[in-house]
């Protein structure tokens, strides 16, 4: 299994800019973090503590996804490109998440 983590990081090097991708990436969890915890604290006092949980999953997944990309390598981690295609998909998830429940509790509250 080493081997072929090995191959495939050393493969997606080779096939796609990995840094630039990293980089869009970052920046747009970045800009979407920012926007959801913006919109969580407009509306603060009419969303439930399940909707606080969801922010902070946002928050805590981000920083997460963040800190593994800037404290890690392929050197050191060989499953590295593994580990923050994961990270990053829960990270989008969550964001997801969040901006469905806070929306869907202001859109009750209206009715």
């Amino acid at each position: 299994m080493a081997r072929y983590v090995l191959y495939k990081n050393r493969n997606w090097e080779n096939t796609y800019p990995v840094e630039e991708i990293q980089t869009a990436f970052t920046a747009g969890l970045i800009i979407l973090s920012i926007l959801l915890i913006l919109f969580f604290y407009k509306n603060k006092k009419r969303l439930s503590r399940k909707a606080l949980y969801e922010t902070a999953g946002v928050f805590i997944l981000s920083g997460l996804w963040i800190g593994f990309k800037m404290l890690n390598t392929t050197q050191s981690i060989g499953a590295y490109y593994f580990i923050l295609l994961v990270l990053g998909a829960a990270a989008v998830i969550q964001i997801l998440k969040a901006a469905v429940r806070i929306m869907i509790e202001l859109r009750d509250q209206k009715r």
